[in-house]
């Protein structure tokens, strides 16, 4: 079932529920797809949106680390490590855009 179809079987329901009194009954299992659907749509999109705005931060906190680095310490392993764990945060990111892929 696509999401437009079932985004239009939930509407009918919903007319139906409510007494509208021109709509039929529609089936059940049919309501609870629809459901299901467009539910699961809602989390995957809510959670492709944290990941951004997780990128997005990420990077804001890295450039404001690197800057930091450079004009305060000056410490070349505390970089390397802050370096180091950057890398590996910004790869499990990529690999969540990847997994919530469309």
């Amino acid at each position: 079932m696509e999401l437009n179809k079932a985004i239009n079987t939930l509407e009918i329901h919903n007319r139906w529920r409510r007494g509208d009194g021109k709509e039929p009954m529609l089936n059940p299992k049919e309501i609870g797809n629809s459901i299901d659907l467009v539910v699961g749509y809602f989390k995957t999109n809510n959670m492709k949106d944290k990941v951004k705005l997780l990128k997005i931060r990420l990077e804001r906190e890295n450039k404001q680390r690197n800057e930091d680095m450079n004009s305060v310490y000056g410490v070349r392993s505390g970089k390397n490590n802050l370096i180091h764990k950057y890398n590996n945060t910004k790869m499990f990111i990529d690999q969540l855009e990847e997994l919530l892929k469309d």
